[in-house]
Formats: C-alpha cells, structure tokens, sequence
C-alpha cells in the first residue's frame, strides 16, 4: 500500500522492534500504524453495539496477540536466558 518492501525486522524486548524499509513513501509509511490502530479501535467501539460482532472482534483480538507470541516466544524466552547467564557469570 505504501509502495515498500519490508527488508528487515527485529524485535528488542526491552526496547520494542524495528522494521527497516526500502523505497516507498515516507509520510504513508510513518502514519500507517496510527491509521490502522484507529480504524480498529473504531471497529471494535463499533462491534460494541451488537453482541454478534462483539464476539467476532474478540475472536479478531484473540488472534491478533496470540499469533506474535507464538512466533516470538522461543527466540525472546532463548534471548533472556542467555542475558541472565551472561549476568550470573560476570
């Protein structure tokens, strides 16, 4: 959508994450995240008014914080285990 291609990804724990991108444009890529955490906060305010699409978005949400733990868990769990052994033994 905003004409880029992702070219790197990383994730700090302590710090948050970095997404490096090649090409593009700049002001659409920088307000990407705050456009698509409004629409999704307005679809879940939204969803608020009926219970069908209540229990649909909670589903969505679920997902949604789920799947990234599943990927990232075992690299985070492996990464802060080493950082405590390197702590322990200096």
């Amino acid at each position: 959508m905003t004409g880029g291609t992702i070219t790197r990804m990383s994730i700090d724990p302590a710090m948050g994450g970095c997404t490096t991108v090649q090409d593009g444009h700049p002001a659409s890529i920088l307000c990407a995240g705050y456009v698509g955490s409004t629409l999704m906060g307005g679809l879940f305010i939204l969803g608020g008014f009926d219970t069908l699409a209540a229990k649909l978005l909670s589903f969505v949400a679920a997902v949604g914080l789920i799947a990234p733990l599943s990927l990232v868990r075992d690299k985070l769990y492996v990464a802060s285990r080493a950082r405590i052994n390197v702590a322990n033994k200096g």
